[in-house]
């Protein structure tokens, strides 16, 4: 007899599965407009629906202001052509807290980010560090 291993159900899932799609616009200007339109309400509906618990619900709308910033960024390079020179990524999608969260990969090298910050702009020619984002 099989037994079918319940999926654990987190915010994370279910922002990546549900919710991220949702708020990307075809531009920059459509991505602000659809992010300016929601609020909390929005994700603690879905929240309620798929039965996470309350820290789950402000942990939704955590994921939303660091997707919304990255999706931005992203958008605003391509837009102003400027893909070829600059990339961005999150920095902070480990499971380490703090300062130690807070490394990139530079010269072959793990560099400690000591001003923290979820969104980092590099270089595409050398890798280097450029300006870190941090959602408020």
């Amino acid at each position: 007899m099989k037994t079918h291993k319940q999926k654990k159900i987190d915010a994370k899932s279910i922002f990546d599965r549900y919710l991220a799609l949702k708020i990307i616009g075809k531009d920059s200007d459509e991505t602000i407009a659809i992010c300016c339109g929601l609020d909390y309400h929005y994700f603690y509906d879905v929240a309620i629906k798929y039965k996470l618990r309350e820290r789950q619900i402000s942990s939704l709308v955590g994921f939303k202001d660091e997707f919304f910033v990255l999706t931005l960024i992203r958008q605003m390079f391509k837009e102003l052509k400027l893909d070829e020179v600059f990339y961005t990524k999150k920095v902070t999608a480990n499971r380490r807290r703090g300062l130690l969260a807070r490394k990139v990969r530079h010269n072959d090298k793990d560099v400690l980010l000591t001003l923290g910050g979820d969104c980092v702009i590099f270089k595409k020619q050398d890798d280097k560090p450029v300006m870190i984002i941090r959602p408020a």
